[in-house]
C-alpha cells in the first residue's frame, strides 16, 4: 500500500512539475501561434499592394502616345509661351474678336521687366495682336524649380468684340485642352448699340 501511495505522489509531483516547466513553453508556443497570424495577414497585405503596382504599371504602359501628348497639353513640362500664345490668338480669331493685348510672365526672363508697349525679342508676337507684354513684378521672389510641381503663369488680356462672341470666347476658353483659370473680367463699352465691347481678362494657366 505504501509502495501505491509512494507511486501515486511521485506521478503527482511529476505531473505538477512537468506543468509548470511545459506551462512557459506552451505560452511562447501561443506567441508564436499569433506571430505567425500576424506575418500571414502581412504577407496577404504585401501580395495585394504587389498587385495593385502590377495593375498600375499594366495600366501606364497601356497609355496611349495620343493620351500621352494630349496630358502634356493640358499640364506642359515648361510654360511654352509662344505656343500659348498662339493659342490664345487662335482663340480669338475662332469667335470673330480682336487681341488688342496679351501680358504674361515669360518663365525663361524671370526677374526682368519688358516693355508693355510690345512684345519682347524673345517671344513671338502673334498676327493681329496690337500689343503683347511680357512682364514679372521686381518684388515677386523667384520660385522653385520642382520636378513634377505645378507652377502658374499669370496673364492678362485685352480683347475686343460684341457680347455674344465673348461668352462664346469664354465658353471655348473653359474647354481648351491646356487649363486656364479666370480670376478676373472687366469691361468696358461706347453706350452705343452693336458697338463693340473691350473686354479685359485677368487669369493663369499652369505647367510643371
Amino acid at each position: 500500500m505504501a509502495k501505491i501511495a509512494t507511486t501515486l505522489i511521485f506521478f503527482v509531483a511529476a505531473i505538477v512539475l512537468g506543468f509548470f516547466y511545459t506551462l512557459p513553453a506552451w505560452q511562447r508556443f501561443g506567441a508564436l501561434g499569433n506571430d505567425i497570424a500576424q506575418l500571414t495577414a502581412t504577407s496577404g497585405e504585401f501580395d495585394q499592394l504587389i498587385a495593385n503596382r502590377d495593375n498600375l504599371i499594366s495600366l501606364i504602359n497601356g497609355i496611349t502616345k495620343d493620351n500621352l501628348e494630349r496630358l502634356d497639353g493640358i499640364f506642359p513640362q515648361g510654360a511654352h509661351a509662344a505656343d500659348f500664345l498662339v493659342a490664345v490668338e487662335a482663340l480669338t480669331t475662332k469667335n470673330t474678336m480682336a487681341l488688342r493685348r496679351i501680358d504674361l510672365v515669360n518663365p525663361s526672363n524671370e526677374g526682368s521687366v519688358a516693355d508693355k508697349s510690345g512684345a519682347q525679342a524673345s517671344v513671338p508676337r502673334p498676327t493681329g495682336a496690337a500689343a503683347i507684354g511680357v512682364a514679372k513684378s521686381a518684388g515677386t521672389p523667384r520660385q522653385e524649380k520642382t520636378p513634377g510641381a505645378a507652377r502658374e503663369m499669370p496673364f492678362s488680356l485685352q480683347i475686343v468684340g460684341h457680347y455674344d462672341r465673348f461668352k462664346k470666347f469664354l465658353s471655348d476658353t473653359e474647354n481648351n485642352l491646356r487649363l486656364i483659370d479666370v480670376d478676373e473680367i472687366s469691361f468696358t463699352a461706347s453706350g452705343k448699340k452693336d458697338e463693340p465691347m473691350e473686354f479685359t481678362l485677368k487669369a493663369k494657366t499652369y505647367y510643371q
